[in-house]
C-alpha cells in the first residue's frame, strides 16, 4: 500500500494508508481484459464487484458514454445499493464527493474509468 501524502510503502505517518489501495498491476479480469487499478477506497467485494462491471460493459459498449450508462446501471442493481456515478473517458478531469469508502478509479482498454457512489441523504 502506497502512502498519498510521502509517496512509500506502509509508512508510520497519520495517513492512513490502508484506506488507499495503491496500484494493482497486470491483473486479469472476466473478459482477460489487462487493467490497473490506480486509485481505490472500496472493500475488496466491492471492489471486486466493480471491477467485473466495468469489465464487461467495456465488452459490451463501444462509446465512452454508453460504457458509463452500463457501469451505472449495473453497479445501481447490484447488492452494494445506492446512487453510482461513473466517467469514462482518456482525458477527464473531475471534482467530487462520494460516499466514503466508495470509489474507484482504474485504466482498462486504453480507456480511464472514474467510478463513485453518491452520498444519499436520509
Amino acid at each position: 500500500v502506497c502512502c498519498p501524502c510521502c509517496h512509500r510503502r506502509g509508512c508510520s505517518c497519520s495517513w492512513s494508508c490502508s484506506a488507499i489501495m495503491g496500484p494493482a498491476v497486470g491483473m486479469k479480469g472476466a473478459r482477460d481484459t489487462p487493467y490497473e487499478i490506480k486509485a481505490c477506497n472500496m472493500s475488496p467485494a466491492v471492489q471486486q464487484i466493480a471491477v467485473d462491471c466495468v469489465l464487461d460493459s467495456l465488452w459490451s459498449g463501444k462509446v465512452e458514454k454508453d460504457i458509463a450508462t452500463l457501469v451505472k446501471r449495473a453497479m445501481d442493481a447490484s447488492e452494494v445499493g445506492g446512487t453510482w456515478h461513473c466517467v469514462v473517458g482518456q482525458d477527464f478531469g473531475a471534482s467530487l464527493c462520494f460516499d466514503n469508502k466508495h470509489l474507484m478509479f482504474l485504466k482498462a482498454d486504453e480507456k480511464h474509468v472514474l467510478l463513485f457512489r453518491s452520498y444519499d441523504s436520509l
